[in-house]
């Protein structure tokens, strides 16, 4: 056994998450440089791009939560304040409910358009971006977990980063496998592993082995309240026009998993609960770990929301999208990467540069 104590989780990175970490830094200085240079600028204006962008946010993190939160959903307060800043100065922030009337009547934003969206409720996007926000005055929407609001203090996500993080042992032990977290590579590659498991069950099963893993690695973790209550979402809304809350299932399970009669019964939880609490009727609807196939649109335009946003593949808003096949992108990384994908440029210049190269018509 090991003391009691802080520890970091993930200290000596893998050869395989170096090379990951490499590519992306190389591809967000690729990102940089041509915004810089005002490539993406001059891009847009010369084959006349237009269209909208969804940006996807997590928690804000400062001094005081900071600790509790995955880094995978974390941006720092200091970091989402620049983006907002220039967001506010080089971009046109709507809400997303006006963006989606333009996507219904069949109009398309101008390049440079950018809806801003969180999910999962966590309380810092009241406290913190909610503030900044209100600050330089852009809107934004918010999609809560419904089963979460009144019975869960924090994402298994983040219950699971602390136990980990808190870990006071060497060693431990999950569905017939003995993990060592002594390191923090050791620890980083455990973490990587449940994640993907978790994901993969529904919530019961996914809760009780989460709980398993904290006996195991931290039995005193007591996590503090994350997430906003229903009073929260109410002083969310009242922060002024655009401040829009929708849905996210009852408890975040994949959706292309659980089976369309499963997610009917998630989105509908989520959906009445909104209408009970703070009367949305019709609100619109983000995709736990934003994955969505054919079987679950065909659930979502008969559930009575407006539109149903996953993250994959990226694709701009445009009049001829439809509402419930939309994409957003994660903002987080260097500000000239925002500045690139958020330009009008992105996907069209890098597809449109990669089948030059390749010969592909």
């Amino acid at each position: 056994m090991m003391a009691h104590g802080m520890r970091t989780v993930g200290n000596t990175p893998s050869g395989k998450s170096v090379k990951a970490r490499i590519r992306r830094t190389t591809v967000d200085a690729a990102y940089m440089a041509t915004h810089l240079a005002w490539f993406d600028t001059l891009w847009v204006r010369n084959r006349k791009i237009d269209g909208a962008t969804i940006l996807m946010y997590h928690s804000v993190t400062d001094r005081r939560n900071r600790d509790w939160i995955n880094p995978s959903h974390a941006i720092s307060v200091e970091r989402f304040e620049r983006q907002v800043r220039f967001l506010k100065e080089r971009r046109t922030v709507v809400p997303l409910s006006h963006l989606i009337d333009m996507v219904d009547a069949g109009v398309t934003p101008e390049a440079g358009t950018v809806a801003i969206t969180f999910d999962d409720g966590y309380l810092d996007t009241l406290e913190t971006a909610g503030a900044i926000l209100n600050k330089y005055g852009l809107p934004a929407s918010v999609f809560a977990v419904s089963g979460w609001v009144e019975n869960v203090k924090a994402p298994w996500v983040d219950v699971m980063y602390a136990a980990m993080k808190r870990r006071v042992t060497d060693q431990f032990s999950i569905e017939g496998r003995n993990w060592r977290v002594g390191t923090g590579a050791e620890a980083a590659r455990a973490l990587a592993h449940l994640g993907g498991r978790f994901i993969a069950l529904e919530a019961g099963s996914r809760d009780a082995l989460l709980h398993d893993v904290c006996r195991q690695l931290c039995p005193d973790l007591e996590m503090p309240n994350l997430l906003m209550t229903w009073k929260d979402y109410k002083r969310w809304m009242k922060l002024g026009d655009g401040f829009e809350v929708g849905a996210h299932t009852r408890w975040h399970e994949d959706a292309t998993l659980i089976g369309p009669n499963a997610l009917r019964s998630e989105v509908k939880h989520s959906k009445d609960a909104l209408e009970d609490h703070l009367g949305i009727k019709k609100p619109h609807f983000t995709y736990p770990y934003g994955r969505m196939n054919e079987s679950t649109e065909e659930v979502l335009r008969r559930s009575g929301c407006r539109s149903a946003i996953g993250t994959e593949p990226m694709r701009p808003v445009v009049g001829t999208s439809d509402a419930f096949q939309l994409t957003r992108f994660d903002p987080r990384g260097p500000q000239g990467r925002l500045g690139f994908l958020t330009s009008g440029a992105y996907p069209d210049m890098p597809y449109t540069i990669a089948r030059r190269q390749t010969g592909i018509a």
